[in-house]
């Protein structure tokens, strides 16, 4: 467990909500969360009692991650689409300042942290897990889709 310092700041970037939403707002009761970038629209974090300015949507990935599921019958390719978050994270990222630690969602955010070691040389990075089930619940979909055809 990483002890963050009573004057230090967490970003949080997350594809989604998983419970990096919970996670924000612990941060955020405690005066800690810097921000959270998520796929997601305001309306959702707004629901787990995020503040708006504490709050950075890329709602476009969604749209197009849930458009390509119903015109396509099958997911986004997962390397093309972690590379477009991982670049739009970046983005958003570059229009603030650096803090001392972000909490990645580990299998997404691979590029991020590459861009932390050059952008951000003093901030720690702490990789969440969360679950496993995601990346094979999309292995899984796609069987699925492919036994149906």
């Amino acid at each position: 467990m990483i002890k963050v310092s009573s004057t230090s700041s967490v970003a949080i970037i997350c594809n989604g909500k998983f419970h990096h939403f919970q996670q924000a707002k612990e941060l955020q009761d405690r005066s800690r969360l810097h921000y959270i970038i998520s796929t997601y629209p305001y309306f959702i974090a707004k629901k787990y009692g995020i503040e708006r300015n504490k709050f950075v949507s890329m709602w476009y990935l969604e749209i197009v991650k849930r458009s390509f599921r119903i015109l396509f019958k099958k997911e986004v390719p997962f390397k093309l689409y972690s590379i477009v978050f991982n670049y739009s994270a970046i983005l958003h990222a570059l229009f603030r300042k650096p803090v001392p630690y972000y909490l990645l969602q580990a299998g997404y955010c691979l590029d991020f942290l590459l861009f932390l070691k050059t952008f951000s040389k003093n901030s720690r990075t702490i990789l969440d897990r969360g679950s496993l089930h995601t990346h094979k619940d999309y292995e899984l979909r796609s069987l699925a889709r492919e036994d149906a055809s």
